[in-house]
């Protein structure tokens, strides 16, 4: 994420420490890690990507993503536990400290995703929900906080398939992607809709991680998920052609345009 896990707009100044703020469980990390091998044909467990964020010249933050474990959701049904996180710099933090953290539970056979934590620090905006899906029966539920507030989430799912924005990065990993092509995924995040990820071409792309020849994607996201770019304006996602890495995101916020670069790859040995 870059800023709402990956890009965010900087522009307001902290009244109040997150720790002020009531805390809301992560019902996530209560899923016991799976003790059997389980299929991971992507080869994403136990891979960390770490991001760069800039606004012109200027390093604001840090971000990463990284699939740390495979849960148990049940018997023979398993998850990828994925996590994404920001943080300003030090610079930074004194006037507008970032601090965020988004979760989500893929089905290891990319069917679908099981639920996504949030927890967003980005100066005095603070905000906190989680929800899970039924996906036997198309319910999902959940809770947000926000101002001080809980609210319990509840609803319909318009298909079992169905994925929240975290999980659906890594599912555009895997597909093909071809040029002046759109594609549609059914989406929920507190409510149904359809995320569109239109394929602009192809550009060669240079990161502290190395140089890669990068499929340009931009997902139509408005207001929703990990990526908020400013409302009207655009986000871009550069993934590399061979590895599949997400490998760049560009977007127009308040300041203007703030860009994530790929500085470090690692995966288990």
């Amino acid at each position: 994420m870059v800023f709402k896990s990956l890009i965010i707009p900087l522009f307001l100044c902290s009244s109040l420490s997150f720790s002020e703020e009531p805390e809301l469980r992560n019902p996530l990390t209560g899923f016991e890690t799976a003790k059997t091998e389980v299929p991971d044909p992507h080869g994403f467990l136990g891979e960390t990507l770490e991001y760069d964020i800039s606004w012109g010249i200027m390093l604001v933050g840090k971000a990463y993503i990284k699939v740390e474990r495979a849960v148990k959701i049940s018997t023979g049904v398993y998850a990828y536990h994925i996590v994404s996180g920001a943080r300003s710099t030090r610079f930074l933090q004194n006037f507008y400290p970032v601090k965020d953290l988004n979760e989500a539970l893929l089905d290891v056979n990319l069917a679908g995703s099981y639920g996504y934590y949030k927890k967003i620090s980005e100066g005095s905006y603070k905000r906190s929900e989680w929800v899970f899906y039924d996906v036997q029966n198309r319910k999902f539920r959940g809770e947000k906080l926000r101002k001080g507030r809980k609210t319990e989430i509840s609803g319909d799912l318009e298909t079992g398939n169905v994925f929240d924005i975290l999980s659906a990065l890594y599912f555009f990993r895997t597909r093909d992607s071809k040029e002046k092509e759109s594609y549609d995924l059914k989406v929920n995040t507190q409510k149904n809709w359809n995320l569109t990820v239109k394929n602009h071409g192809k550009e060669k792309i240079k990161t502290p991680a190395g140089k890669y020849r990068c499929h340009v994607l931009e997902p139509m996201v408005g207001e929703e998920g990990i990526f908020a770019p400013k409302k009207g304006k655009r986000l871009l996602v550069y993934v590399s052609e061979n590895e599949r890495l997400p490998v760049m995101l560009k977007a127009e916020v308040f300041i203007g345009s703030v860009t994530a670069k790929l500085a470090k790859i690692k995966r288990k040995r």
